[in-house]
């Protein structure tokens, strides 16, 4: 047993000491939150893409990928200025949110909404269904308001939906070891696609930046500008910084 997780179980299998496979148990939460035919999809078109370990298994209820070596990222990492790996996380992170969205999406939801609100919405549902489930201080209506503002606010601005990791948190990085280093990803794999799907850039990308401590402004315009660098260079630093910034109450929401 790796760990318990958030909302997953977790378990390495060896079946030899050179085939050990990592199997996830996907949790009544985590079906709950995203419908359990989609909880896979994301996981298996990244390992396609060589960002995320490889998929030797996928169902409703779980997939087996393979172990990967490698150092879990933390916040430090992500917001130390002497430290290049924030910026090794731009190209990978660039060609997820430039891959094509599966068409299942759209199946299931009948448009193409945000798995970021469908997934607030279906955990709305199940905490009124659970007298006393809200959290101390907070009522269910008062948050589906503060989820229905935020939808209609993003919906105004026009915003562009792309194929996004949906938990894009240091510690959904890992990165390999120097002599593992190949393919598009390079040294990086991402890893926990449970929330992925049609969502928006900026939500990924605050994600990984978000932090209770000091946020490092320097690393984040050097990110995003070897992200930018990646997607052609058409936009400028400081319009999608202003996009960033703008998407932190809804990562805490």
């Amino acid at each position: 047993k790796l760990s318990a997780g958030f909302c997953n179980w977790e378990n390495r299998c060896d079946a030899s000491e050179d085939a050990r496979v990592i199997v996830k148990i996907f949790s009544p939460m985590a079906k709950l939150r995203v419908d359990p035919s989609l909880s896979a999809r994301v996981d298996i078109v990244a390992s396609n893409m060589n960002i995320a370990p490889k998929i030797y298994f996928a169902s409703k209820d779980g997939i087996a990928h393979e172990t990967i070596p490698g150092e879990t990222l933390g916040e430090h990492h992500i917001h130390d200025v002497s430290d290049s790996v924030a910026l090794e996380i731009a190209g990978p992170l660039a060609a997820l949110h430039s891959a094509d969205i599966p068409e299942e999406f759209d199946n299931i939801f009948g448009s193409r909404d945000a798995v970021l609100f469908t997934a607030m919405r279906r955990m709305l549902h199940n905490l009124q269904a659970v007298p006393g489930a809200a959290p101390k201080g907070m009522s269910v209506p008062a948050l589906k308001d503060a989820v229905d503002e935020a939808e209609r606010e993003l919906k105004d601005l026009g915003l562009k939906l792309v194929l996004g990791h949906g938990v894009l948190m240091p510690s959904n990085v890992v990165r390999l070891p120097v002599e593992k280093k190949d393919g598009p990803g390079g040294r990086i794999r991402f890893i926990d696609f449970e929330l992925a799907g049609p969502s928006y850039r900026a939500f990924d990308l605050y994600k990984l930046f978000r932090t209770g401590g000091e946020r490092s402004d320097a690393t984040l315009d050097a990110f995003l500008s070897k992200y930018l660098e990646h997607l052609g260079g058409r936009e400028s630093v400081s319009a999608v910084r202003d996009e960033v910034l703008m998407f932190e109450p809804i990562t805490w929401l």
